[in-house]
């Protein structure tokens, strides 16, 4: 790392303070989870025996102080409820582990914080922090216009390679060859990986395209929102990523289901996704050799990875079966033959390393937090009548499409959690139609928007 990289990690908690001393505590939470997850370096600071300084407790810590000194009365009024078990478990479970596999207090400790910062943090910024139409309505522009802002920085990677973060934080953070994509490059910008960039484009434009379809906005800075879709759309097919690719076609399916007024179906189909895929890989149900070769009808190299990747998996499960409560921890989980030597080359997949570091009771718990939002907005559609213009339905399927990427990869992005969060505070609002009341610009939102101190209990 460089000057530049110190500077932006060590600095970053004290301009989230600026953020909450200038505007309200709603949109200061935004600014600095979709900053600070954007442009921060990739990288962060092995402090020995006490948790890492990194990237998500930067953010983490700048919103939580800037919180507590300024808009304290939100996260001290929230009420949990019963969806809020899985994630605290899933939070709390990683202590429990390194108990049971005799790593020690401190170590468990150390492992608690790190889910706290990447996970729990933002959930609880989004339930706290989101409890109104007018806050929902500004998460899901922020979403958007994140994608947007990083637009220009995903084309400048696309034409002459990915090279920002080697540039201003003097160091690249992957393989750059993993970046060197169908006789071009896929961008990376500041993100681990381009395939974290691909999803996040992808989920940005899918937002987009419900605020546009609902006429909530309609344009930005003078220029008709169908022209900003259209670049989000191009941005997202020249990332180049298969995982932000298919999340974007899921999406779009989603929202065809739903505005033929059947968001409860569409939702709760997105949602059995991910669970009836870790319900049959984990029981060994199905082995994936059909997938495997429909995607060899498409792209025979990815059809044999991805071929390779299922039967990887399959012999995790079995190891994860020796100690399926708990999990491992820190020891190894890798299976191994009878003389030590080890049968496969690695997992990239998120399901299959949390169920082996932590086991079932953390792999059920976090999926279970992820789901969650998706069937709650099912719910809510289904016991009343249809709104039009409910952002709950964007920000739910964007999760459930994070969700669905956990299972191949492991690139996991808090702003998904702020999201998570935000739609479980947000089913218990009443309901109204959003469109017949804001007809939304860039120019007028500040008209509408809360004002510091003014976020009710929830």
């Amino acid at each position: 790392m460089n000057f530049v990289a110190h500077s932006a990690l060590l600095g970053f908690p004290f301009l989230a303070f600026c953020f909450f001393s200038l505007m309200p505590a709603s949109r200061a939470v935004l600014a600095t989870y979709i900053l600070g997850w954007l442009f921060l370096p990739q990288a962060g600071y092995d402090l020995g025996g006490v948790p890492d300084y990194n990237k998500p407790a930067a953010i983490g810590i700048g919103a939580l102080v800037g919180a507590i000194v300024f808009s304290p009365s939100p996260l001290f009024t929230l009420r949990w409820r019963w969806f809020d078990a899985p994630i605290v478990i899933f939070c709390l479970w990683p202590l429990a582990t390194h108990l049971f596999n005799g790593h020690g207090f401190m170590t468990g400790m150390n492992w608690l914080v790190e889910h706290a910062f990447l996970w729990g943090v933002p959930y609880l910024m989004g339930r706290a922090y989101c409890r109104t139409h007018d806050q929902l309505r500004e998460l899901a522009f922020a979403i958007f216009f994140g994608g947007l802002i990083y637009a220009p920085f995903c084309w400048f990677e696309i034409r002459f390679s990915p090279k920002l973060h080697l540039t201003l934080y003097g160091f690249f953070q992957h393989s750059f060859a993993q970046h060197v994509r169908y006789n071009g490059f896929r961008p990376i910008v500041f993100m681990q990986h381009g395939i974290m960039v691909g999803v996040w484009m992808a989920c940005s434009t899918l937002v987009g395209i419900w605020l546009w379809r609902t006429k909530v906005f309609t344009k930005l800075f003078g220029i008709r929102a169908v022209w900003w879709i259209g670049l989000m759309l191009v941005t997202t097919v020249y990332c180049k990523a298969g995982s932000g690719m298919s999340a974007l076609l899921l999406g779009l399916g989603a929202f065809f289901v739903c505005r033929r007024g059947l968001p409860t179906l569409s939702l709760t189909l997105l949602a059995l996704v991910p669970m009836a895929y870790l319900g049959s890989r984990a029981s060994k149900i199905w082995e994936g050799e059909s997938l495997a070769v429909f995607v060899q009808s498409i792209d025979l190299e990815r059809g044999g990875s991805l071929a390779a990747r299922m039967r990887q998996e399959g012999l995790y499960v079995d190891k994860a079966y020796q100690s399926p409560i708990f999990g491992f921890g820190g020891g190894d989980f890798i299976p191994r033959d009878e003389e030590g030597k080890q049968l496969v080359r690695g997992n990239d997949g998120f399901w299959i390393i949390t169920l082996g570091m932590y086991g079932f009771v953390s792999l059920i718990s976090v999926f279970t937090a992820l789901t969650l939002p998706a069937l709650l907005v099912a719910y809510r559609e289904m016991t009343g009548p249809r709104i039009e213009s409910n952002v709950l339905v964007p920000l739910a399927v964007i999760t459930t499409l994070f969700e669905i990427d956990c299972l191949p990869n492991a690139m996991i992005n808090p702003l998904y959690l702020l999201c998570a969060g935000a739609v479980s505070t947000g089913v218990s609002l009443p309901r109204f139609n959003i469109s017949d009341q804001y007809k939304v610009k860039l120019t007028s939102m500040e008209s509408t928007s809360p004002t510091r101190g003014s976020i009710p209990a929830s």
